[in-house]
């Protein structure tokens, strides 16, 4: 059996529009590919194809989900469940491709993303997929385990990922890089009103002894 494995697969890199919080800035976008005994898992599908407005408000540059899915070795209907860590619109777009693989985002996250200019509406769950709602924590399968993790937004969630050298997680946007999450967060990375729940989620991370943490715009990884 192959030992537990994560790739870090780079599916977009943006420029922070104006109005922004960060005007100008360059945003990297990243999913990750875990492999545990039997199961291949993805966590987040990036930004949709299909949106010329937000291409050209945030000048994307995309790598297509496929393209990089190759590139360590999968295919897509290789992929046996999806998890979104939350549902903005760079973390959802591709929900679309996987039809016969389970999608798993948190009841809370789904609930927040029917509010206006939340995300892309149609990217979370196009027809022909499978959803699946969770209400906290959550485990996929032993060894893999979601996390409710709230704070960036209402519902977020985070992937541990056990194995026989310690535990890995994808803590997504738990923070937005590693030096934000050494540091113990910056509630401006939080949604509104949520900022000592955004901390509360770091410090439950690292409670929690990882061995490494992988976050979703950030390539750096926790501890650097």
């Amino acid at each position: 059996m192959q030992a537990p494995r994560i790739d870090r697969l780079h599916l977009a890199s943006l420029t922070a529009p104006a109005g922004h919080p960060s005007a100008g800035a360059a945003i990297e976008v990243f999913a990750y590919l875990v492999r545990h005994g039997d199961l291949t898992l993805l966590v987040d599908t990036g930004m949709g194809d299909d949106s010329g407005f937000l291409d050209k408000l945030y000048a994307a540059k995309r790598t297509g989900l496929a393209t990089a899915l190759k590139a360590v070795g999968v295919n897509i209907e290789d992929i046996d469940a999806v998890v979104n860590s939350h549902l903005h619109f760079d973390h959802c777009g591709g929900n679309r491709l996987f039809p016969d693989a389970p999608i798993y985002m948190q009841a809370r996250e789904r609930e927040a993303a029917r509010a206006l200019h939340y995300t892309v509406e149609n990217w979370v769950a196009p027809e022909g997929v499978t959803i699946r709602e969770v209400d906290g924590d959550h485990q996929i399968a032993p060894g893999l385990t979601l996390l409710f993790t709230p704070g960036h937004t209402p519902g977020h969630q985070s992937l541990l990922v056990e194995t026989p050298n310690g535990s890995l997680m994808v803590g997504a946007q738990v923070a937005y890089t590693a030096a934000e999450f050494e540091a113990g967060g910056d509630v401006a990375e939080a949604h509104e009103g949520m900022g000592e729940t955004y901390r509360a989620s770091i410090e439950r991370l690292k409670s929690l002894a990882p061995r490494c943490v992988f976050f979703s715009h950030d390539r750096r990884e926790w501890p650097g």
